[in-house]
């Protein structure tokens, strides 16, 4: 994966949004991902539900950065820049394979806000 906001279309294998199946793209309130275990349970649930790509609210990570998990799934987050700050805010999303591929970039706004860009297909 690489760094945030690095161009990434010369690597692009695979798009995320085609007329020829359908991508699923849903939100979670987490409520918290500083506890234990609990990105693993969120991506068991993304898989179970065939969840492409997953906007967290609440994860409460501090920084921003990225972490892949060890069942592939890859967390793109956003948090307060400050590390004595309080684990109270942070967003994030969860690609799966699928989504990771057809990453272009990433930008980490605040701990409210953080934006992707994929490559789709167009009309």
């Amino acid at each position: 994966m690489t760094a945030c906001m690095e161009n990434r279309k010369e690597t692009v294998r695979s798009k995320l949004l085609t007329s020829r199946r359908p991508t699923t793209i849903a939100t979670w309130n987490v409520r918290t991902m500083y506890a234990g275990g609990k990105a693993a349970v969120i991506a068991e649930e993304m898989k179970r539900y065939g969840i492409s790509l997953l906007g967290l609210g609440e994860t409460r990570w501090l920084q921003s950065g990225q972490v892949k998990l060890a069942s592939g799934e890859t967390i793109l987050y956003s948090g307060h820049p400050e590390d004595s700050a309080p684990h109270t805010e942070g967003v994030a999303f969860m690609l799966s394979k699928e989504a990771q591929m057809a990453l272009i970039s990433w930008e980490p706004i605040n701990s409210r806000n953080i934006t992707a860009k994929f490559q789709t297909t167009r009309k």
